[in-house]
């Protein structure tokens, strides 16, 4: 779950994690949140400096390395917005994870979290 947090300036949203991925085939990780539609994901991999917008031109590459789906999330009529962000032959490892929007995050349910990755 994660609680996005507002900057300084009150004009970005922010969430930070780490998560380990052990594998290094397939790799799948959804953001399920009612704010989908303006949060962007972005990705340090191990070992590099700095994070990367994971978008459409993130896998736009000559050797095919994922793709992103929107669609609901959830069972039983209990559907959230997603976001999947599917990765091939992905580098095992930590991965540091920002979550971030520039467009104001209204808590849903203030303290509770703004979604779940």
């Amino acid at each position: 779950d994660f609680i996005m947090q507002p900057d300084a300036t009150g004009k970005v949203y922010t969430w930070e994690g780490t998560y380990s991925i052990e594998t290094h085939d397939v790799f799948r990780a959804s953001l399920i949140s009612p704010h989908t539609e303006v949060i962007e994901l972005y990705v340090k991999p191990p070992g590099f400096d700095e994070y990367y917008l994971v978008d459409e031109k993130f896998f736009d590459t000559p050797e095919p390395r994922g793709f992103i789906s929107t669609g609901p999330f959830g069972i039983d009529g209990n559907m959230k917005p997603a976001k999947t962000f599917t990765f091939y032959d992905i580098v095992q490892g930590e991965y540091d994870i920002r979550v971030q929007s520039t467009k104001p995050i209204t808590h849903v349910s203030p303290g509770k979290p703004d979604g779940a990755f």
